[in-house]
């Protein structure tokens, strides 16, 4: 539900609202992006803690190599 929002706007010499929309909805959304952000920065912690654990370190082989190829640039995209 929109604050109440005045409808009558000549005093500022305008036709109508400068500013319309739902301030509501701008707040859910804002908590939203930030709840999204905060979750890319605990996985984007998680994968770079991984890159120095040395059970990943010695890993070697086939399947380490698709790991690499597949996941090797998803810190910097994070």
């Amino acid at each position: 539900m929109a604050g109440h929002r005045p409808t009558d706007w000549h005093v500022l010499d305008l036709e109508k609202d400068p500013t319309p929309g739902d301030p509501d909805r701008i707040k859910l959304l804002a908590k939203t992006l930030h709840d999204f952000a905060d979750d890319v920065s605990d996985a984007l912690r998680l994968v770079n803690g991984m890159a120095g654990e040395d059970t990943l370190l010695e890993w070697a082989g086939k399947s380490a190599e698709v790991f690499k190829d597949e996941f090797g640039d998803v810190p910097k995209n994070l």
